[in-house]
């Protein structure tokens, strides 16, 4: 009997699948009246402008630093923890961090810290009721969604705008906002100047706080202390944002539509209309991917490229390359082209994160709070801040999946015994004949790796 054994391998082609992970580039960047913040891509939290209330968060270091043109670093969050949003009011700032708590530091005048305590150049942890999804800061106020779907704001009061049933004058410790009904789960919430609104997940829009102008969306002529259903927005919201006496909302088909105060031409209504409750469609050349409101101006990032704003434009905030007294008519944000991730407004000046992470700034340039160091009063036009990038690293993953077959053949011929010439073994199926073929696969064997991109932080 003659047993053959071939065996041999055959390598298949390396097969490679790529992931990479998304990451929300929204909600980094906060625009104060005179200060503006944002985390960067190394998630630390970068301050620059006013320092008269310890808004830069700079610590020990704000006696030696009244202002900064320029980024400097706050101090790090209690706990090692890692800061995922950043929301400002008119002199103080609050971070979420990524287990929930809530962080702020700056002016504490009426308890918009969330404390009893006095300015804070230190962030400093707010009690709340449980942990936090989402906060939002204006004025002197600052609110918070927690997991249970329940808001809790504190702060100034005066005009109902914690929605607490009251007009007390201001409250240091976080109180819940009243009569949100069950069904009504927070989307996205924004604090103005003396009022705050909320959209849900279903797309309507509620608001509370002074109703002046109808800001709020009502006809009502006074107050409302707890949250009221605004007037129809005649579509899906999904983004609100509160200014000084006006408020805009983005529509899920790209529309913005405004009401409120309309005295520079904020909500884009011509001049002839003063004021209305009644949310308003703004002409914009193209739909709207976001929207942000200052005191009295309003700025739209374009779903294709580019930011357009209108309103009052003393200060430039409308980044046309003039400070035109005001425009009823959207106009594109000079020096700004190319995919926008985000447009941020304060009282009078405004910021867009690039798709690259550069962040770029106009406006109201006092205090050096646009970031431009130039010595400029206003910047007319977009100019970027250093060396920040605010867009959180992308993790690329990659695995390859390389996998080895081998096949084992075994030939077994049986010749007569009176053949003294063995022939060569037949590969017919006879009788005498039993070819087996058995294939084993090895088991695939997987590797990844991990890239990660940092872009340098300002120093």
């Amino acid at each position: 009997m003659l047993t053959a054994s071939i065996t041999h391998s055959v390598a298949v082609p390396a097969q490679a699948s790529m992931q990479i992970s998304s990451v929300d580039a929204t909600g980094r960047v906060a625009l104060g009246d005179s200060h503006t913040c944002a985390i960067s891509n190394d998630n630390s939290v970068w301050c620059w402008g006013d320092n008269t209330f310890g808004q830069l968060g700079n610590g020990a270091g704000m006696s030696s630093v009244s202002d900064s043109p320029i980024p400097i670093q706050t101090v790090a969050l209690g706990g090692s923890r890692i800061p995922s949003k950043i929301v400002a009011g008119s002199t103080h700032n609050c971070v979420l961090a990524t287990d929930g708590t809530v962080w702020c530091w700056g002016g504490n005048g009426l308890g918009q810290l969330g404390s009893a305590s006095g300015d804070s150049a230190y962030p400093t942890k707010v009690t709340l009721a449980t942990t936090a999804s989402m906060i939002a800061a204006g004025g002197l106020s600052t609110c918070a969604v927690l997991t249970d779907n329940s808001v809790q704001c504190w702060g100034k009061n005066t005009y109902g705008q914690l929605g607490i049933g009251t007009t007390t004058a201001s409250e240091s410790t976080p109180q819940t906002v009243l009569h949100i009904p069950e069904w009504f789960t927070v989307r996205q919430l924004d604090v103005g100047a003396n009022h705050t609104c909320a959209i849900s997940t279903t797309g309507v829009s509620w608001c509370w706080g002074y109703f002046q102008d109808g800001r709020l969306g009502l006809t009502q002529q006074s107050n409302v202390v707890m949250p009221a259903a605004t007037t129809s927005l005649g579509g899906t919201g999904q983004m609100i944002a509160t200014g000084g006496a006006h408020t805009c909302a983005l529509l899920t088909n790209g529309t913005v539509k405004c009401f409120g105060k309309n005295n520079n031409g904020q909500i884009g209504q011509s001049l002839t209309t003063t004021s209305t409750p009644t949310p308003s469609a703004v002409t914009l050349s193209a739909n709207a991917s976001g929207v942000t409101v200052g005191f009295d101006f309003t700025c739209a990032s374009m779903a294709t490229s580019g930011v357009k704003c209108f309103g009052a434009n003393g200060f430039g905030q409308l980044g046309t390359g003039s400070t035109s007294t005001r425009e009823t008519n959207a106009s594109a944000v000079m020096g700004l082209t190319g995919p926008i991730e985000e447009v941020i407004a304060g009282s009078n000046h405004a910021c867009a994160v690039k798709s690259n992470g550069e962040l770029m700034c106009w406006g109201n340039n006092d205090y050096g709070k646009t970031g431009s160091n130039t010595g400029n009063l206003v910047e007319t036009s977009a100019v970027a801040v250093g060396s920040l990038n605010v867009v959180p690293t992308t993790t690329t993953t990659t695995t390859t999946t390389t996998t080895t077959t081998t096949t084992t053949t075994t030939t077994t011929t049986t010749v007569a015994p009176t053949t003294t010439t063995t022939a060569a073994p037949t590969t017919t199926v006879a009788p005498t004949t039993t070819t087996a073929a058995t294939t084993t696969t090895a088991a695939a064997t997987t590797t990844s790796s991990t890239t990660t991109t940092t872009s340098s932080i300002p120093t």
